[in-house]
């Protein structure tokens, strides 16, 4: 009979770069919201979300590195 295996934790530190796209009525109601965004709104977690510091880079129109779309 094979032995039971044992439980072990794995813990990591993460650099991320994300990116989601968020519904708003106007560019400045995008930069209210995106104020009160944390890591659990660009990435799900399968294990416990310990502990982290977000920093939020940009906010832009919705394709704005498209340089295919056309104004």
């Amino acid at each position: 009979m094979a032995s039971k295996l044992k439980q072990f934790d794995v813990t990591a530190r993460l650099v991320l770069l994300a990116s989601v796209t968020i519904n708003a009525e106007s560019f400045e109601d995008a930069l209210v919201q995106s104020k009160g965004m944390r890591e659990t709104d660009f990435v799900k977690f399968k294990g416990e979300f310990i502990d982290g510091s977000i920093s939020i880079g940009s906010v832009a129109q919705s394709g704005y590195f498209d340089v295919e779309q056309g104004d």
